[in-house]
């Protein structure tokens, strides 16, 4: 019976870090759910996981109007300003930090 064995001591060299892939899916998941709860867990979890990786502009958008629509705009800033870094030519980043940004101080 397995709840009589002792596992505290053995070790299986499993990995505990989750795919980037897994990650990704679970982020998109959560977005596509609409559970905004889980979503800060999981960003909260992959700390620098979207920063990290060369998503495209569809994507940021998608998770930058999330941000928006659940009223991060703080954090929705940050992230179209991170993808300005690497990508500083992008029309639309460029017009949904200026409309959002516009909106929330006026």
């Amino acid at each position: 019976m397995l709840s009589n064995l002792n596992f505290e001591n053995l070790n299986y060299q499993i990995s505990t870090d989750i795919h980037y892939e897994t990650n990704h899916y679970l982020l998109n998941q959560s977005i596509n759910e609409g559970d905004f709860n889980s979503f800060n867990m999981l960003i909260s979890e992959f700390d620098g996981f979207i920063e990290g990786k060369n998503y495209s502009t569809g994507f940021i958008m998608k998770i930058g109007k999330f941000y928006s629509d659940n009223d991060a705009i703080k954090e929705a800033i940050i992230l179209y300003k991170s993808e300005l870094v690497k990508n500083p030519e992008s029309q639309r980043v460029i017009d949904e930090l200026f409309r959002i940004t516009d909106k929330h101080q006026s």
